[in-house]
């Protein structure tokens, strides 16, 4: 497969710290069955030297129509070619899709379009990939995508969403399509803190990031400092900086992942770094706490209650685990009172403030028996929930993977 990008427009508006033309190779780069990238338009663009050591690119300055330059491209080689407009964004996905697919589709989304064309498919005239995927539709050449055919769901967000191509032909334009990738890129399942509180800090953390082209596994390694640091800071009563450590972790947790996504550098490192310290920095903080509010007295009965709330915590993890490896997909996106109730259940981001609330007020060992009451609590209902889905309840979930 090959991929044609239509750079005779204006593609130098820029996406997340990327042009559209750019995007289109940095999403395509990072797949395997694309021998050759030509950017048809912009022998001025300048990309990443690494690009290069991962795809071929050619540049072209071809004459005439979209259709015209785009026929004689499809014609200089045997394989299938992908077509795209310079001046838009192409959901990822799509890319992936025409991959696996026989050529002769067109994606069409917004009046915005992605072809998909054998060698020999005969062009007609048209002035723009938008106006020849109408004509090649509306002869038959092609068939349209419908989005029930698109796999829609998306395991890492546990969510469903139909495939997107968004323009980026203006200012306006340019502002909408981030806004609408970066919410995108939120998982459907969330705490209430991710969901409404720390994206006004994410989206004014993301944008400058992805501008200065920061690699998200440095933010993941400073999130790594953060949650080490806060540890100490907990367990020696020293709150301010604790709670500060704390919540700008917390932040920066959604900024690395988003970054990754939305610059296409996420790696199978940042995802274990991430992933790994979601896992593990949870119950050291616990055990802080409990250090914090005992006073050091290791036989304080709120210390054995911590290493309770770990032990459950990990068993809280576990039974989780046995709903994703029987459905391969989210717990929380299974039915939505699963989803409602991923909002306020026992995690990082709902048992934190409730401590700072008690420590604010005085009630530090009210505040963590609560949060290890809470945890009992999630477990409890995690068992149930997961048994009662495996016995009765596992068709919807099985028909949605």
């Amino acid at each position: 497969m090959r991929l044609w990008i239509d750079a005779a427009v204006d593609w130098k508006l820029t996406v997340f710290g990327m042009s559209p033309v750019e995007r289109h190779v940095q999403a395509v780069a990072r797949l395997k069955g694309v021998s050759e990238i030509c950017i048809d338009g912009g022998e001025t663009m300048k990309l990443p030297e690494k690009l290069a050591r991962k795809v071929k690119i050619v540049f072209r300055n071809s004459a005439g129509s979209a259709s015209q330059r785009l026929d004689a491209y499809l014609k200089s080689g045997t394989e299938p070619v992908l077509a795209v407009a310079g001046d838009t964004v192409v959901d990822q996905r799509l890319f992936e899709f025409a991959l696996a697919r026989e050529p002769g589709f067109a994606a069409v989304d917004k009046n915005l379009a992605m072809l998909s064309l054998a060698p020999q498919a005969s062009l007609p005239e048209a002035a723009t990939i938008e106006a020849l995927a109408t004509a090649l539709v509306q002869s038959g050449a092609v068939r349209l995508l419908p989005q029930a055919e698109f796999p829609t769901f998306i395991r890492r967000l546990r969510r469903d969403m139909p495939y997107y191509l968004l323009p980026v032909r203006s200012e306006k334009d340019r502002a909408a399509a981030e806004h609408f990738m970066f919410w995108a890129n939120y998982k459907g399942s969330t705490d209430l803190f991710t969901r409404y509180v720390y994206p006004f800090f994410v989206w004014h953390l993301v944008r400058p990031l992805a501008r200065w082209r920061v690699h998200p596994n440095a933010v993941s390694a400073f999130n790594i400092l953060l949650g080490i640091a806060a540890v100490p800071a907990f367990a020696m009563r020293e709150y301010v900086i604790g709670f500060v450590c704390a919540y700008l972790m917390s932040v920066l947790d959604s900024v690395d992942g988003k970054l990754a996504r939305l610059t296409y550098t996420d790696t199978q490192l940042g995802v274990r770094l991430d992933h790994g310290l979601d896992l593990i920095h949870p119950p050291f903080w616990y055990l802080a706490w409990a250090w914090a509010v005992a006073a050091g007295n290791a036989g304080d009965p709120v210390m054995i209650a911590a290493v309770m709330m770990v032990i459950v915590y990990i068993l809280d993890r576990l039974a989780v685990k046995v709903y994703t490896a029987t459905f391969q997909r989210a717990l929380y996106a299974h039915a939505k009172i699963d989803t409602f109730i991923r909002s306020f259940i026992a995690r990082r981001n709902i048992n934190l403030p409730i401590f700072l609330v008690g420590v604010i007020l005085g009630y530090e060992r009210e505040a963590f028996l609560l949060i290890v009451a809470w945890q009992v609590a999630t477990l409890v209902w995690h068992t149930c929930r997961i048994g009662w889905i495996l016995m009765f309840d596992s068709e919807p979930a099985a028909k949605a993977a």
